[in-house]
C-alpha cells in the first residue's frame, strides 16, 4: 500500500486527501414519506418476532415487506426519482398480474400513495441533498464554464444519475458537452473515448456523472481533483474503489472527496443514516491505517458487504463494523509479519554491452547489414533517441496499434530511453483531445522494437548457434554456452540457467562448467571483439565434439543444479503437507461441532456427506497440484546459445 513506500521519490507522486461530509437536513415532505417507509420495516419486524420465527418460508409476507422497505430506504438515499422509478415499476408489473398478495409491495394503492410523495418532492424541489449538493457548487463558485474545475459524481441508480443530469444542466444552464454520463450502458469504445477525453486539458466535460461501472479500471485523475459520492454504496470495498478515481498515483494536487449524507431525527431513520454514515468513516479510518477496505468485513466481494449492511439495517446495528483492531485482523499480534527491507533488492545485471544505448544501436546496425533494414529507416539521432520510419512492412504488421500512435507512411516513430522525455512528451500529449506523446519509450517492449528483434531472430536458422572464434580464447579450446531448463509438472521453468561448457578441440573436458557471467568476465566479451575466419573444418569439429559437451552440461552442471533444487523443494513440500494436515483435522473438527446437535436424517446426512466429500477433494486437489508444482522428474531441456572457440 502507499503508506508503506519508502523512497520519496515515488511518495511525493502521492497527494494526501481531504474527506468532507455534507450533511443534508431531511425536509418535512422527505420525512413524511420515509417515515411509511420506517413503519413498514417496523410492522414486519414485530411480526417476525411475535410469531418467533425467520421469516417463516422464505416467500413469507413478513421477509417481503422487510425487503420492500430495505429497498425503498436504498432507492431514496441515491435519489427520490431512483425511488420513484422503482415503485412505477412495481405497479405496472402489478396491473399486469392478475394474482395479488397481502404483501406491501403488492398494495397498488400505497405504492400510488407513495409515488405521489415522491413527486411532491421532486416538483417542490425539497429534495434536501440535491440542494445541499447544489450549495456546495455555488460556494466553490462552480458553473461549468470552461474555466471552472472538473468534477467527477458517482451515484448508484441509471435513474439518478440521468436525474441528476437534468437538473444541473438546467440549474447551471450548462450545453451538452459540459456534462456527461458514464455507465455500463455504454459500449466499450464509447466509455474508452468518454475517460479519454475527460482526461485532456482542453476537454469540454465539466462534470462527469458515473454509476459504479466508473469505479473501476478507471484513470480521472487527469485534470481533476474534486469528487461527490451523491450516494454511499453499502460496501466498504466499492467506495475505496470510487474514491480510487482520483485519489491515485500521478495525482497532482490535494484529492477533495465529498459525502452527501442525510439527517433527521425521526426514531429507526436516524439509525438507518448513521450505519450508512459509518460506511464513510470506517472507510476512511482503513484507508489511514492499514489501506484495505475489504478486511474489515472479511468478505472481500462487495455484494457479501452489501447483504451486511442490510443485516445491520434491519437490525438497526450501529456497531456492525466494529472497531478497527490489527491484532484482531490478522489473527494475534504474534501472527503480524515484521516489515523487512532489503537495501539492494536488484540481483547483478548480466549483460554483455554498457547499457541500453549500445545495444540498439548494434541491433539496428545489423539489421541494416542483412539489409532487412534500409539505411534510411532507422537512426540514432543522439544517444538517448531513435527514428524508426513507418513503411509500408511495419503498417502492416502493427496494424492494431492505435491510429493516434502511429506516424504517417515514411514519417518517423519516435523512441526514447529518456523518461523524463517521455514522461514530459505525455502529458502535452493530454493537454489536446486526439492526441498522443510525441515521444514513446524505447525498451524491448515496444511493439516496433519487438519487430525488429523478430527480424533479427528470423535471420538466424531455428536448429543452428552463432559462432565466434576469438583470439583470446585458449588455443584448441571450444566453449559452448548453453542455456538449460528444467520445468515441474505444471510447465513451470524451476532451474533455469546460463552456462559454458568448455572442451578441447580434439575431444575431451577442457575446464569445469562455469556460469556465462564468469566465462565472460575471464574473456572480456563486454568488450567490442573481433571474430576470425571460420572456415567448414572449424565448422565439422566443433559438431563432432557437441555430443560431448552435452554429455558433460547434463552431468557437472544441470544435474547438480537440479538435485539441489529438488532438496529445497521437498523442503517446501514437507512444510505444505504439514499445514493440509493440520488443515484437514481443522475442518473436519468444525464439521463434527456444526452437525454433533443435529439429528442425522436423510437430508442432514446428504449434508454431512457433501461436505466430508469437499474436505476430501480439497486435500486431493491441493495435494496433487503442489506435488506437481514441486516435481522435479523430467530431464532438462538444452540449447547451446553460442560456441567460442580457437584452434
Amino acid at each position: 500500500f502507499k503508506q508503506h513506500i519508502l523512497d520519496e521519490e515515488v511518495r511525493s507522486r502521492f497527494q494526501d486527501r481531504e474527506v468532507i461530509p455534507l450533511h443534508a437536513r431531511l425536509s418535512m415532505a422527505e420525512e413524511e414519506f420515509l417515515k411509511v417507509q420506517q413503519e413498514i420495516k417496523f410492522a414486519a419486524l414485530k411480526s417476525t418476532k411475535e410469531e418467533s420465527g425467520l421469516f417463516g418460508k422464505d416467500e413469507s409476507k413478513e421477509k417481503r415487506d422487510l425487503l420492500f422497505s430495505i429497498g425503498l430506504f436504498k432507492g431514496y438515499m441515491s435519489s427520490p426519482q431512483a425511488a420513484l422509478s422503482s415503485l412505477r415499476n412495481r405497479v405496472a408489473k402489478l396491473e399486469n398480474r392478475s394474482e395479488k398478495s397481502e404483501a406491501v409491495e403488492d398494495n397498488i394503492s400505497l405504492i400510488n400513495e407513495l409515488c405521489e410523495k415522491l413527486e411532491a418532492i421532486i416538483n417542490s424541489n425539497q429534495d434536501s441533498k440535491y440542494n445541499r449538493f447544489l450549495d456546495k457548487l455555488i460556494e466553490m463558485k462552480w458553473s461549468g464554464r470552461k474555466n471552472d474545475d472538473r468534477i467527477v459524481v458517482f451515484a448508484e441508480r441509471i435513474d439518478t444519475i440521468k436525474y441528476l443530469e437534468e437538473k444541473l444542466s438546467q440549474d447551471f444552464n450548462l450545453n451538452e458537452n459540459a456534462v456527461k454520463t458514464f455507465h455500463g450502458s455504454l459500449t466499450d469504445i464509447e466509455q474508452q473515448t468518454l475517460v479519454e477525453d475527460f482526461g485532456k486539458k482542453d476537454s469540454d466535460i465539466r462534470i462527469l456523472i458515473s454509476s459504479d461501472a466508473g469505479s473501476q479500471g478507471v484513470n480521472l485523475h487527469y485534470y481533476c481533483n474534486t469528487m461527490f459520492n451523491y450516494d454511499i454504496p453499502w460496501s466498504l470495498i466499492t467506495l475505496e474503489q470510487r474514491n480510487g478515481r482520483i485519489d491515485r498515483y500521478g495525482q497532482s494536487k490535494t484529492p477533495f472527496i465529498y459525502y452527501l449524507i442525510g439527517k433527521s431525527e425521526l426514531e429507526g431513520l436516524k439509525t438507518d443514516l448513521h450505519i450508512i454514515e459509518n460506511l464513510t468513516k470506517k472507510e476512511e479510518e482503513v484507508y489511514k491505517t492499514l489501506g484495505d477496505a475489504g478486511s474489515v468485513m472479511n468478505l472481500y466481494d462487495s455484494k457479501a458487504e452489501e447483504s451486511q449492511v442490510e443485516k445491520a439495517i434491519t437490525e438497526g446495528n450501529e456497531d456492525y463494523l466494529g472497531d478497527f483492531d490489527l491484532e484482531l485482523l490478522f489473527g494475534g499480534e504474534s501472527d503480524v509479519t515484521e516489515s523487512f527491507v532489503e537495501e539492494d533488492p536488484l540481483g547483478e545485471e548480466l549483460s554483455l554491452y554498457k547499457g541500453d544505448f549500445e545495444y540498439y544501436r548494434d541491433l539496428i546496425d545489423q539489421l541494416k547489414s542483412e539489409k532487412l533494414l534500409l539505411n534510411d529507416e532507422a537512426e540514432f539521432i543522439d544517444s538517448t533517441y531513435l527514428e524508426i520510419k513507418n513503411n509500408k512492412e511495419l503498417n502492416r504488421v502493427l496494424f492494431d496499434l492505435p491510429k493516434q500512435a502511429k506516424p504517417a507512411l515514411n514519417e518517423p516513430y519516435r523512441l526514447s530511453l529518456d523518461k523524463t522525455t517521455v514522461q514530459n512528451a505525455i502529458a502535452e500529449a493530454r493537454k489536446k483531445k486526439g492526441e498522443w506523446s510525441k515521444f514513446q519509450m524505447l525498451y524491448d517492449l515496444h511493439p516496433v522494437i519487438k519487430y525488429m528483434m523478430t527480424k533479427l531472430e528470423a535471420s538466424v536458422d531455428k536448429d543452428v548457434a552463432l559462432v565466434a572464434k576469438l583470439n583470446q580464447i585458449p588455443k584448441g579450446t571450444a566453449w559452448f554456452a548453453i542455456h538449460g531448463q528444467v520445468a515441474n509438472n505444471i510447465g513451470q521453468a524451476v532451474v533455469s540457467e546460463f552456462f559454458v561448457v568448455p572442451m578441447k578441440m580434439a575431444g575431451g573436458l577442457h575446464a569445469k562448467p562455469q556460469t556465462l557471467a564468469e566465462f565472460s568476465g575471464t574473456f572480456k566479451l563486454s568488450e567490442e571483439q573481433s571474430t576470425m575466419g571460420i572456415n567448414d573444418f572449424d565448422i565439422n569439429t566443433l559438431q563432432n565434439v557437441l555430443p560431448d559437451a552435452i554429455d558433460f552440461a547434463l552431468q557437472m552442471y544441470m544435474h547438480q543444479k537440479q538435485q539441489m533444487k529438488q532438496a529445497e523443494m521437498e523442503k517446501m513440500s514437507a512444510v505444505y503437507s504439514e499445514k493440509l494436515k493440520n488443515w484437514e483435522r481443522d475442518a473436519k473438527n468444525q464439521m463434527t461441532m456444526d452437525f454433533e446437535d443435529k439429528a442425522m436424517t436423510g437430508f442432514v446426512k446428504r449434508r454431512f456427506e457433501d461436505r466430508e466429500l469437499e474436505i476430501q477433494t480439497i486435500i486431493d486437489q491441493s495435494s496433487q497440484y503442489f506435488k506437481d508444482l514441486t516435481s522435479l522428474n523430467h530431464d532438462a531441456y538444452l540449447r547451446v546459445v553460442s560456441v567460442f572457440f580457437n584452434n
